[in-house]
């Protein structure tokens, strides 16, 4: 018997150490737990607060512990909100107070939110807060556990960065409206710098003189294209570009490609065909835009083309809109390039647009 005893006065020494052990280290998590932890029992009642809630609102433990309810850190006029949207959520009325904490926390699925609590001194503090109900061995609700985490630093790193997002764009925007209005400066004097090259390439010079005026329409050109296309993604970026609707002349557009896309086929010892089916002359449309788009797509069906030539040609429809077929190998991809170009240009405009079609054969044309 006394042996009995002796084992069971070492177990019942044992368990109360494990029990101690266990409860040590319980406590040691929530002192130093960095989450604000507070519990209550099922009425509301704190009965547990750690250090980093007392770090954080400004309450000692054995001030509120039994004495006081979570609602004291709370705005009023949150928990009368949060009890109105629970009354419409679950068409029931639920009173504001205690309750629209507790209400949807579980065990296993806590009810998380973000609230605004209350110092000991009234400062305003915005947390993330996590409430799960706490059960005993018998699966009976025993009280609540809040843990809070407090959203300050985030919030002011998010405000820093949409505030620095903000000056961002606002530099973009300002870049981008200044080039927009910039764009008839830059390209008169560029558009004037081509035409005097054009105008000296009538007129007599020797071989060598050619072959410089030659280059230097080239790069005019090449230099064109480049600042269009800059001044016309700042216009889209400022919220400025937009398609004109007004009449032009479809063929002297097309002959300005016939002069202006000649040489980079000659350069290549390939043909440039432009075939015209249509009887008609006068269009309305964005012959800018249109232009272009074409010299872009042709120019790099004369950049992938090595033998043989490029012809386009342009006819109309059954319902009255352009085809514009390339008849040069390797170029089926630039059907889905010119739909998706004309896309985008319809897209920035309100404007009643033009509608092209595009179809690449894979074989060469055989007309020189």
């Amino acid at each position: 018997m006394q042996q009995a005893n002796l084992k069971l006065e070492s177990e019942v020494k044992q368990r109360t150490q494990e029990i101690a052990d266990m409860n040590m280290l319980q406590q040691s998590i929530l002192n130093s737990a960095s989450y604000s932890i507070i519990a209550t029992d099922t009425n509301g009642l704190i009965t547990l607060f750690n250090p980093a809630s007392e770090k954080l609102l400004g309450y000692k433990a054995q001030d509120v512990i039994g004495i006081k309810n979570p609602g004291i850190f709370h705005l009023k006029e949150e928990i009368i909100k949060k009890a109105k949207l629970l009354s419409a959520e679950l068409n029931k009325p639920v009173p504001p107070g205690f309750e629209v904490f507790i209400l949807k926390a579980t065990a296993t699925e806590p009810d998380i939110n973000q609230w605004t609590y209350i110092s000991s001194t009234g400062e305003k503090i915005q947390v993330n807060l996590s409430v799960t109900s706490l059960l005993n061995n018998e699966g009976d609700t025993v009280g609540y556990l809040g843990i809070a985490y407090d959203l300050t630093e985030q919030i002011d790193h998010e405000q820093a960065l949409g505030h620095s997002k903000e000056l961002a764009e606002q530099a973009s925007q300002a870049k981008s409206e200044f080039l927009a209005n910039m764009s008839h400066e830059i390209r008169t004097p560029m558009n004037g710098i081509l035409g005097t090259l054009q105008l000296l390439q009538e007129q007599p010079l020797n071989e060598k003189s050619k072959e410089y005026l030659k280059k230097s329409l080239y790069s005019t050109r090449a230099l064109t294209t480049i600042i269009n296309d800059i001044l016309d993604f700042s216009k889209i970026e400022a919220g400025k570009l937009s398609l004109e609707h007004k009449p032009f002349d479809f063929f002297e557009l097309i002959h300005h490609f016939e002069s202006d896309l000649g040489v980079q086929a000659t350069d290549k010892n390939i043909y440039l065909k432009f075939v015209i089916d249509i009887e008609h002359k006068h269009w309305v449309g964005d012959p800018v835009r249109l232009r272009q788009v074409f010299l872009n797509l042709i120019s790099n069906a004369i950049k992938f083309t090595s033998q043989g030539g490029v012809t386009v040609t342009f006819r109309l429809t059954d319902e009255k809109k352009y085809v514009v077929v390339y008849q040069t190998p390797e170029l089926e991809f630039l059907s889905k390039q010119l739909i998706d170009c004309l896309s985008a240009l319809n897209k920035l405009s309100n404007q009643p647009r033009v509608n092209m079609v595009v179809r690449a054969s894979a074989y060469p044309s055989l007309n020189h």
